[in-house]
């Protein structure tokens, strides 16, 4: 969202939430929008409507971002959230589940971001990732996710986990922390595995 869509979506998100209670705190909404800024305003408001129209519970973001994603078949971000994933991978600490695509778009405006010009580097992010962006998606090529890795190992097992409990990485993914894995994640992963095989199956009939 552009900081010009704030007050509209503040309206939007408070009136949603009274249809199933109690208008939202200020501060509430203000994480909401926080937490949401990275997608485009129109897909927030068509995910919202998707929400009013079959669910009987007051809507999270994260219920939001899920009807995003489910309204995006082939699984790529848009230029903004794209931008938003683009942010986190130049800090090179930071572990983050990312598309080649993201990755291709990165160099130049990581450099520009660099030199202290985050205008400049979203822009020149924008005309790299929209063309590639349109290339795979002419092509039928849907999102596949990696893993950057970053320095941190303790950011690392929380970016994969989290990338694997959402189905952008396969179980198999969590190799790079194996040892850092706990009895309780292994037998989560093992849960994850089977779900995700369940869903190969189902697509390949």
């Amino acid at each position: 969202m552009k900081d010009s869509d704030l007050e509209q979506f503040v309206q939007m998100w408070a009136e949603t939430c009274e249809v199933y209670g109690p208008r939202p705190s200020d501060n509430v909404v203000a994480l909401v929008y926080r937490t949401l800024e990275s997608f485009d305003l129109a897909d927030i408001q068509a995910a919202i409507a998707s929400h009013l129209g079959e669910s009987k519970f007051s809507p999270k973001p994260a219920d939001i971002i899920e009807r995003i994603h489910q309204a995006q078949p082939d699984g790529h971000p848009g230029a903004d959230e794209a931008w938003a994933i683009a942010i986190e991978m130049m800090d090179e600490n930071r572990t983050v589940i990312t598309t080649q695509e993201i990755m291709y778009a990165c160099p130049n405006a990581t450099k520009i971001y660099n030199d202290g010009d985050p205008i400049g580097a979203r822009m020149a992010f924008r005309q790299a990732y929209e063309p590639i962006l349109k290339k795979a998606r002419e092509n039928g090529m849907p999102a596949i996710w990696t893993a950057n890795l970053g320095l941190d190992p303790g950011g690392r097992k929380v970016a994969i986990m989290s990338g694997i409990e959402q189905g952008l990485l396969a179980p198999g993914a969590a190799w790079p922390i194996k040892g850092q894995l706990t009895a309780g994640d292994e037998e989560r992963l093992e849960v994850l595995r089977v779900e995700h095989d369940k869903k190969r199956l189902e697509i390949s009939k």
